[in-house]
């Protein structure tokens, strides 16, 4: 075998232009290849993929979920319900995290949006046979006799007339009988968790100890680098603000 790497060593030390030759060639080859390597900051792709995760892996990737990141506030002390002063520091975070880390994040949903409310609210009151079905109709009938007729005026009254009527004019006047309400209770089977409500337009626990913030970045989830940055600054931030409060 020593034998054979002396004849080579004999034979290129003869040849030493088609050494060099052949080296620079290999190192062409080499640098060629490097070249072509495409780096890629997806930790998706460290996943295994089988057969049965490849919709997994689809949906990981093109779910719009997936660049959303969820922000639990709540007070130090868990037994504490002081839910105006969480609204209070969830909107001073909010106004930072707009100030500070508004390259990275594309949007903040933490209240309800009233005009979007508003909006679902007209379409009902626009379209409302849509919406009804055959029981609906045989429950409606009872709204519509004399007595019920009387009796739910007689309600509007006293309810436009305290402190309440300001803000459920609106309800009342486009729905004075009150025949949308069993609609607005069908709207209740799309509430994803039964768990969250809204305290001073803000998404809370019911317990009232905890809010959410809804962050949507701009980056995707396959930037790596770019959203490890972010994550530092925002441990950061998050650090610093509540030292401060």
């Amino acid at each position: 075998m020593s034998s054979l790497f002396l004849y080579i060593y004999q034979l290129l030390k003869e040849r030493l232009a088609l050494t060099i030759t052949l080296f620079l060639l290999c190192i062409g080859v080499m640098l060629l290849v490097v070249s072509k390597i495409e780096l890629k900051e997806d930790l998706i792709q460290m996943l295994p993929e089988e057969k049965g995760d490849k919709n997994a892996h689809q949906y990981l990737e093109s779910s719009k979920f997936t660049e959303r990141i969820i922000l639990n506030i709540s007070a130090k002390d868990s037994n504490t319900v002081i839910p105006d002063a969480v609204v209070e520091f969830s909107d001073y975070f909010v106004d930072q995290l707009n100030l500070k880390l508004n390259n990275n994040i594309k949007s903040i949903e933490y209240t309800a949006n009233d005009s979007l409310f508003k909006e679902v609210l007209d379409i009902i009151n626009n379209n409302l046979p849509v919406f009804l079905t055959e029981k609906d109709y045989a429950s409606i009938d009872s709204l519509l006799t004399k007595d019920a007729i009387d009796k739910k005026l007689e309600s509007n009254f006293h309810t436009l007339t305290s402190p309440s009527g300001l803000a459920l004019k609106d309800f009342i006047v486009n729905d004075p009988l009150g025949l949308n309400y069993k609609i607005y209770q069908k709207l209740k089977g799309f509430q994803l968790d039964d768990n969250i409500e809204l305290y001073d337009s803000h998404f809370v626990t019911k317990d009232r100890k905890h809010l959410l913030l809804f962050l949507n970045l701009k980056s995707r989830p396959n930037e790596t680098v770019r959203n490890t940055r972010f994550f530092k600054a925002l441990d950061d931030l998050i650090l610093k603000e509540t030292k401060s409060n």
